[in-house]
């Protein structure tokens, strides 16, 4: 379990045992500003780190750290054993907050397999990363560290936490963008690649609108338009429908199997597509703005949704109305994320506490 936090740190917690707890942790102090997005992904070919997390932030960065084993843990930051190492820093790509961020693999085998990762931030702009591989992290690194730190403690009245991110900083590498767009109008506010295509990218934002982008030729195959703002996006496990969280307390779904398909239709205009919002809009239930939407990865009709009234719902979309309805965080603190684990669900909120509940 991955976590970012208002003060500009991401945590690593790795499960112990089978009732759900947590044993060795690990800590990194990433940025300046507060963590607005997160994404993890398993590394190509394993190697020295099994996990890369790659974390958003109001500073306008965007990076990527490797969960790794320690040699030691007398530094303070991480336990057990585990580390999160910086593993690299993307620029040029953004100039306002970063919003979303996700990864994903692309290949079959570990042969030609890609780590890919798309970025959206508070203007609308859409940014596609090639991951480097993580697994070639070793010594090089760590002496670079090393010699970084050395001269970040020679600075005369420098602070401890801008002595490490000079460090972190200087042990990173540094990629560009593949490329970089204006998806939408205002802040992007989810991204997920399709289910259905590899070269295809799922995106929403606060201008109301869900796009579909092929990422081979840049280009917007369909728009579909509502009457709210885009707060929150997950896509179903096994399909291209999308559920959609927003600031009138409902949950919309977006069908867009059928939309997708049409753009390939001999009658269709010049490659472009055309849909509109499901009528089957979820019932609303929530009493303040929808912050987080998380599809079941085994049930498809399965999704829970987190909000600023504090509770977590669990929804089936063959109805709609909420099956469950949890108080996960005291009145008063909001509901901001959302992750499934094995069995659970995961709420974070703005009362600092990652709260585990079965189902």
């Amino acid at each position: 379990l991955c976590t970012g936090g208002a003060d500009g740190s991401i945590r690593a917690f790795v499960a112990a045992g089978t009732d759900g707890g947590f044993g060795p942790s690990a800590l990194a102090m990433a940025h300046s500003g507060p963590v607005k997005c997160l994404s993890s992904v398993a590394s190509i070919g394993g190697g020295a780190s099994p996990l890369l997390v790659a974390s958003g932030s109001m500073d306008q960065t965007l990076l990527t750290h490797a969960l790794v084993e320690s040699d030691d843990d007398d530094d303070g930051v991480s336990k057990k054993g585990l580390e999160l190492r910086p593993h690299a820093f993307y620029a040029g790509g953004h100039f306002a907050s970063l919003s979303s961020v996700e990864m994903t693999r692309v290949g079959g085998s570990d042969g030609n397999a890609t780590t890919m990762m798309a970025s959206g931030d508070w203007d609308g702009g859409l940014c596609l990363w090639r991951v480097p591989d993580a697994s070639i992290i070793g010594e090089d690194n760590e002496e670079e560290e090393e010699a970084a730190e050395g001269r970040s403690k020679k600075r005369r009245g420098a602070k401890s936490s801008s002595s490490s991110s000079s460090s972190a900083a200087a042990s990173r590498r540094e990629v560009e963008p593949l490329s970089t767009f204006r998806a939408h109008n205002s802040s992007v506010s989810g991204i997920s690649f399709s289910h259905s295509s590899s070269t295809a990218l799922l995106t929403s934002s606060w201008d109301h609108s869900v796009k579909v982008w092929d990422l081979q030729r840049l280009d917007c195959v369909l728009t579909l338009n509502g009457s709210r703002v885009v707060t929150a996006m997950g896509r179903c496990s096994n399909s291209d429908v999308v559920a959609t969280g927003h600031p009138d307390c409902a949950v919309r779904l977006w069908d867009l199997r059928v939309s997708m398909s049409s753009k390939n239709d001999k009658g269709g205009s010049g490659g472009k597509a055309s849909g509109t919002v499901s009528d089957n809009t979820l019932k609303p239930s929530h009493k303040a703005w929808v912050s987080a939407v998380q599809w079941s990865p085994t049930n498809p009709y399965t999704l829970v949704t987190s909000s600023h009234d504090g509770t977590v719902k669990t929804w089936d979309i063959r109805s709609s109305l909420p099956l469950h309805t949890v108080r996960a965080h005291p009145r008063g603190e909001k509901g901001l994320c959302l992750a499934y684990g094995d069995g659970c669900v995961y709420g974070g909120g703005t009362d600092c506490v990652v709260k585990r509940f079965a189902c």
